[in-house]
This record gives structure tokens, C-alpha cells and sequence, in this order.
């Protein structure tokens, strides 16, 4: 199974990884959503989460269809991640 951000689902690889405060990177969350050891967005609740989901997937290329679908998948999805359980 692809190892994903426990925040916001995205697939994990060595280009996209956060970082701890220590500099090693972090193998659990992506650097869009954690850096230094800590959430960007801290405060941040799942449904924001999955607003800003939303907001990606309407700007990546794909059919009404393959959008709408993507953002199903991504936001039950989230339930599943370390942060939001």
C-alpha cells in the first residue's frame, strides 16, 4: 500500500516529505502540510481540509465526473489519516 500525508492524503515520496525541528524528514506527513516539527496550519479542522481538497481537485486538469469522484475518494479518505482520528 502507497504511503500517504496522514494530514491531507497526498502520496509520500522523498521529494514531498515535511521535516521534524531536527531537519530529518518526516516519513508520515508531506511539507505542504508539516514543517519544523509542526502543522502549518495547526488549527486547521477536516472540513477545511476538505475545502482545500476541493479547491485543488477543481484546478487539476479531468472531466466534472473524475473531479467530483477524486474529491469523494479524498475526503473519506481523511477519516482514515493519523490527524484527523
Amino acid at each position: 500500500m502507497e504511503k500517504v500525508c496522514q494530514s491531507c492524503g497526498l502520496p509520500l515520496n522523498e521529494r514531498i516529505l515535511g521535516n521534524e525541528n531536527n531537519g530529518t524528514f518526516s516519513q508520515e506527513y508531506c511539507y505542504l502540510c508539516y514543517r519544523n516539527g509542526k502543522f502549518i496550519l495547526p488549527n486547521l479542522t477536516i472540513d477545511e481540509m476538505k475545502q482545500q481538497i476541493s479547491k485543488i481537485v477543481n484546478q487539476s486538469p479531468g472531466n466534472k465526473f473524475q473531479k467530483w469522484l477524486t474529491k469523494q475518494v479524498l475526503c473519506l479518505q481523511l477519516k482514515t489519516l493519523k490527524r484527523w482520528k
